[in-house]
């Protein structure tokens, strides 16, 4: 079956949440509108529009409504009937990257001016800006907004502690060739599938999914207290960033066996950061 909407005007952008597009587009006579579209087999068509002289980006609401992000930071909101319901002020300008999460309604913008990311919501107008100033080619929602991945304009993958408001590990070192595709959280397997450097790539966000990686690679299992410190996170962020140092010889003898009852089949860990992201990209390829 093919079917056919007319949103008439040229379109400029847009962004898909399940059956809706939030389409910005420019008429004939340059008046700029962004269009609610609903896109499911059998039932597409137009549902509103609303004014949007400066408008730079719009994102489908949780309720049936739409978000609509001006240049200027400023973010409307608009119920499922198309009447605006709030008005935020985010801070951030020029913002191309926009996604939501779709268990709290709160969106995640990339700020092409002074970079980094900002995430509003809209309900309580509450605006928190991370702490990275990470130029951004998109974003995409973990663990219900827990997480959030950023890729960054040389397709590195970040991890990022929402509630904590901190780097939770480098997932990925990329090459560049990176697409404007969203991540895609799977939570039935607890990881993310992600356009980077040219290849599609499926990252677990366990820790102890990397933790098994390095132990194999470096042929050592981990001590009881690098477990009790680093897996316990529930991300990558210990594995790259606190474990640097091979364990004592006191340390050693204390390691907790691969096989043992007291915990899952163990993971890997490298001396260096660098070799550890090497080591994660030839197992994802």
């Amino acid at each position: 079956m093919v079917e056919r909407i007319d949103i008439e005007g040229e379109p400029v952008t847009g962004t898909r949440f399940e059956d809706r597009f939030a389409a910005l587009k420019v008429d004939s006579e340059g008046t700029t509108t962004v269009q609610l579209v609903n896109v499911e087999p059998g039932n597409t068509g137009i549902e509103f529009a609303v004014p949007a002289p400066d408008a730079a980006t719009a994102h489908p609401a949780l309720d049936g409504g739409v978000h609509v992000l001006d240049y200027d930071g400023t973010l409307r909101t608009y119920d499922a009937s198309g009447a605006q319901t709030a008005e935020v002020d985010t801070g951030a300008l020029e913002v191309g990257i926009i996604t939501l999460d779709p268990t709290s309604g709160r969106l995640a913008l990339a700020d092409r001016i002074s970079g980094g990311v900002v995430l509003v919501d809209p309900s309580s107008g509450e605006v928190e800006k991370l702490r990275t100033n990470d130029s951004v080619s998109n974003l995409g929602w973990v663990r219900g907004g827990e997480l959030l991945i950023i890729t960054g304009t040389d397709g590195t993958l970040r991890l990022w502690d929402v509630t904590r408001n901190e780097s939770a590990g480098l997932m990925f070192e990329g090459s560049g060739a990176v697409t404007g595709s969203p991540s895609w959280y799977d939570e039935s397997t607890d990881s993310v599938l992600v356009a980077s450097s040219g290849k599609l790539l499926r990252l677990p966000v366990a820790a102890d999914r990397w933790v098994e990686l390095a132990c194999d690679l470096t042929n050592r299992d981990f001590t009881q207290d690098e477990r009790s410190r680093n897996v316990n996170l529930g991300s990558a962020a210990a594995i790259s960033e606190s474990i640097k140092d091979p364990p004592t010889p006191a340390a050693a003898s204390t390691a907790v066996p691969a096989t043992s009852p007291m915990n899952p089949p163990p993971i890997p860990i490298t001396q260096q950061d660098e070799s550890l992201t090497s080591s994660r990209r030839q197992f994802l390829n």
